[in-house]
Parts: C-alpha cells; sequence; structure tokens
C-alpha cells in the first residue's frame, strides 16, 4: 500500500522492486485466456541464466563461434572445454570473445574505418580454420582467425574481472575457463565489394559446400557477392527480380544456403553459382521477415510472414514447396526472429523501442522483448491428436530491449547437451548469457503387444503345434492304414 500511495521510498526496496510492486496490474478479462496461446510450463523450468556481462562500452551484434570437435575432445583434469566462444562486436569495431560463463578471453579491433553493420563466423567446421567476418558500411570485410589451445599442466589462476557468473567456476569455487585457455587472434584477409555505395551492404554469411568454403554478401541492390576461402572474387548474382527489394539475410545450415529478399527467397547453389527460388502457391505474395532451416529435417523451412505468423514448409529440391502447417495467427506477432533447435523452434518477438512506439504492443520507453519456444511435434498433427497438449507454446519469457541475439546448438554426441543462447541489450552494454536444458522425448501412445517376446514367443509356438495338428487330423490318418488290412489276402 505504502508504495501504490507514492511512500515506497520509505520502504527498504531496491527501485526496480518498488516499480514493479507499484505498477498496475492487468484485469483478468484483459489476459489470455485461449488454451492454444498459454504456454505449458514455466521458463525456468529450461531456462537457466548461466551469466550477465556487463560491457564497457556499447555493442551492437553478437554471434556463437563453434570451435573444432578435435579442440573440445581434449580432456581437461579440472574444468571442460566450451563447445563454441561467444563474439560480441561494436559499430567501432572493437571485437570480444567470451566463454559461455561470461569471462572475456581475448579482445581486439577488427580494423574497420566505418561502423561496422555486419557479423559472420565459420559454421561448425570438422576441418578448417575458425574464422570471424566482420563488414563495414563502406562494404570492406575483414577477416580474422581464432587459434583456440587448451593449456597443459595444472589450472591454478582465479577469475580476475568483476562479472555476475551463476556458474561453479568462480573465483571462489574452481578455476576459470580463461586459466584453461589460450586464445589468439590473427589479421588474414582483407575483402572489397565493389560497385555498392555507403551503407549498401546487407548480409554476410561463409558457407560450406562440397568441401568448398565461400564468404557471401548482399547488397541492397538485390545482388549476391560471393568470395572464396582464398579471398577470390567469384561472381555477383542476381538474388532478386523485386524493384527496390535488396537481400534481408542469409540462413547457413550444414551445406546449404539460405536467402530471403523482400517476397522472395531461395537457396544459393555456391558451387554451380546459381540462385534457386522457391515458389510455395500457398504462401505466395507474403513478405517473409526471417525464414531458417529445421535443426532435424534440412528439407523443412520455418518462415514468418509480416503479420509475425510462423508457416512450416516442405521444400524438395529446392524448387517445390508445400505448406505443412501454420500456426495460429496472433500467437506470435511482427517484428519476429526465429532460431531452430532439436524437436523446437524459438522466436523472439521484439516491441517497442527502436522503430515503434511506446505504447505500441504494451512496450515500454526502452522497449521489451518476448523470447519462447514452440513445440514441432504439433505439426502433421490433427486438433484431436493435440487435446492433452493444445498450446504450442512450451515456454515464454520477457526480456528488455534486445538489439541483438544469438543461439547455439551442442552436438548430439558430446556434452554437456544443453544448447545455448545470448541476448544483447537494447543499449548494447549488457549480455545475457542462458543455457537451454530442452530435450526431445518422444511418447508412445501405447506398447504394441507384438513387441512382447513374453506374449509374442508362446503364440508363436502355439501356432506351430495347432497348424500340425490340423495338418495330422486331415491328412495324417488318411495315410497310416491298420497293419490287419495289409497282410489279408485278395480274393477274386
Amino acid at each position: 500500500r505504502s508504495v501504490a500511495e507514492g511512500g515506497g521510498g520509505a520502504l527498504p526496496l531496491p527501485p526496480a522492486q518498488a516499480r514493479a510492486l507499484g505498477a498496475e496490474l492487468p484485469l483478468l478479462s484483459a489476459m489470455a485466456s485461449e488454451p492454444s496461446t498459454l504456454p505449458e510450463a514455466a521458463a525456468e523450468d529450461y531456462l537457466t541464466k548461466k551469466a550477465v556481462v556487463r560491457l564497457p562500452k556499447p555493442a551492437s551484434l553478437v554471434k556463437f563461434l563453434p570451435l573444432r570437435a578435435a579442440l573440445v575432445a581434449q580432456k581437461s583434469s579440472e574444468i571442460a572445454l566450451p563447445q563454441a566462444l561467444l563474439v560480441v562486436a561494436s559499430a567501432s569495431g572493437k571485437v570480444r570473445l567470451l566463454a559461455p560463463s561470461g569471462e572475456q578471453l581475448v579482445a581486439f579491433s577488427a580494423g574497420h574505418e566505418r561502423p561496422v553493420s555486419l557479423l559472420a563466423v565459420s559454421p561448425s567446421w570438422q576441418k578448417g580454420d575458425t574464422l570471424i567476418a566482420t563488414g563495414d558500411s563502406g562494404g570492406t570485410i575483414r577477416v580474422h582467425q581464432v587459434f583456440v589451445k587448451a593449456k597443459s599442466g595444472p589450472i591454478v589462476a582465479p577469475r580476475k574481472e568483476a562479472m555476475a557468473s551463476l556458474e561453479n567456476d568462480t573465483q571462489f569455487l574452481g578455476a576459470s575457463v580463461a586459466s584453461a585457455l589460450q586464445v589468439s587472434v590473427a589479421f588474414r584477409r582483407s575483402l572489397q565489394v565493389e560497385g555498392v555505395g555507403a551503407g549498401a551492404i546487407t548480409a554476410l554469411a561463409m558457407a560450406s559446400q562440397q568441401g568448398s568454403k565461400y564468404f557471401v554478401v548482399g547488397d541492397s541492390e538485390g545482388k549476391v557477392n560471393v568470395f572464396g576461402l582464398d579471398g577470390a572474387f567469384k561472381s555477383r548474382l542476381d538474388g532478386t527480380s523485386t524493384p527496390g527489394a535488396g537481400i534481408e539475410g542469409f540462413y547457413v545450415h550444414q551445406n546449404q544456403l539460405l536467402f530471403r529478399a523482400g517476397p522472395e527467397w531461395g537457396y544459393i547453389d555456391l558451387e554451380n553459382l546459381v540462385v534457386k527460388h522457391v515458389e510455395c502457391p500457398d504462401f505466395e505474395g507474403m513478405h517473409v521477415i526471417t525464414a531458417v532451416i529445421d535443426s532435424e529435417r534440412s528439407w523443412r523451412v520455418l518462415v514468418a510472414d509480416e503479420e509475425g505468423t510462423i508457416w512450416v514448409l516442405a521444400v524438395r529440391s529446392a524448387r517445390t514447396c508445400r505448406v505443412d502447417y501454420k500456426f495460429p495467427r496472433g500467437l506470435t506477432r511482427a517484428p519476429l526472429d526465429l532460431a531452430s533447435i532439436r524437436g523446437f523452434v524459438l522466436a523472439l518477438e521484439r516491441s517497442g523501442g527502436r522503430g515503434e512506439g511506446p505504447g505500441e504492443r504494451g512496450g515500454d520507453e526502452r522497449g521489451t522483448a518476448s523470447l519462447l519456444a514452440l513445440n514441432m511435434s504439433h505439426v502433421g498433427k490433427q486438433e484431436a491428436d493435440l487435446m492433452r497438449h493444445p498450446s504450442p507454446v512450451v515456454w515464454k519469457t520477457t526480456h528488455r530491449g534486445v538489439r541483438s541475439w544469438a543461439v547455439f546448438r551442442h552436438r548430439q554426441d558430446s556434452l554437456p547437451e544443453g544448447d545455448l543462447a545470448a541476448l544483447l541489450s537494447e543499449d548494447g552494454l549488457e549480455v545475457e548469457i542462458f543455457e537451454l536444458l530442452m530435450h526431445l522425448r518422444i511418447e508412445v501412445a501405447g506398447e504394441s503387444v507384438l513387441l512382447d517376446p513374453y506374449i509374442m514367443v508362446p503364440c508363436i509356438v502355439a501356432a506351430v503345434l495347432i497348424g500340425v495338428w490340423w495338418h495330422y487330423l486331415k491328412y495324417g490318418r488318411a495315410m497310416v492304414k491298420p497293419s490287419g488290412d495289409a497282410a489279408a489276402p485278395r480274393t477274386s
């Protein structure tokens, strides 16, 4: 009551808690009551915060850099080596490498003369270099190679920097990741996209196809510029035929490279330098704001339209397309970003903040963002099959405005099994690192009796005995004749 009447200053409460207690609660009638849109569980059951890193200067981009499997397989007596590092880049060209526990391992300057607007990392290559590529508004791409090596000998160095970490490797418990890894960075090459103006490059990716590795750059004119790993220019492809539409983004999954440009989207064959547009009859004419490839089924593409509705499309031979499933309209709203993990799809809703008024979608003056997980097991099922779990939303959580985010999928053949997610705040001064403890579980409606050997083996033996007995009754007695009839003499 004191907080509500404006007298919260007399209470021994932090300002954030005082504002939360004084906030006006919505009416029950205004809250969502549709069972198909309510979360099935709490976010705390699946989302664990590993660290909160406060940066000295604002950053603008984050990406997870996968490490080679050979490095992760090395054994350490005191601490497990991470499978990926978090790359944090700022517009000034400052790049930091953080461990999943939040420790800063190394920081360097990318060497750009103009503001950095794009960031790309090498995929999970089993063989090859671990690379970071940054692009600025002038069309310059600078590539750096990251060397990561496990230190030998006992690990005794404690953590020095101040940070909020929830892991057991703090300065009070155990050793730090920084004391177990030796990380260094070296500049490799610089690429220049010709024929573009200031701020014209809009997308950057590193991809691998047929054993060859490429740098792919999209621009505001709808062109796709392809460079080899050695920096040699390959070709400039036409990504779209829509006037005024530029390349809005790339998505790399294994040996596939997905692009989107306004109403057009499709795949890029880097080996043959061919752009393959996908035409989906039930989806044609809608603007694709984000598109990702399903992490389990590479022929399935998850897209979101301009309203924020998520569609599941089945794409065969990178040409033919059909709609497999459409999540309920209004379940998610634009602007929206997607990420695919095993069995689920993560959606990040942005509201308020840049480009939207404070009153739109309930955002505050700094903007808010909602992170939710959708269950992909709803795809292909009828309503009768979903009576037990009608909502595809597994969990949902709200955060402050998010400028950039990244998701890393752990390899299934290694530990830890949890995936990682990182959220960069709207002001660029704070990074939250989470672990996603979500495992796919297949529920069987009922165990078939055909799989029970205690039932099937006696049934098979009984069936064989019945068959032999039936054969004896029908044919056996007719074939066996009495001995007295065989010895009787013939009479004429």
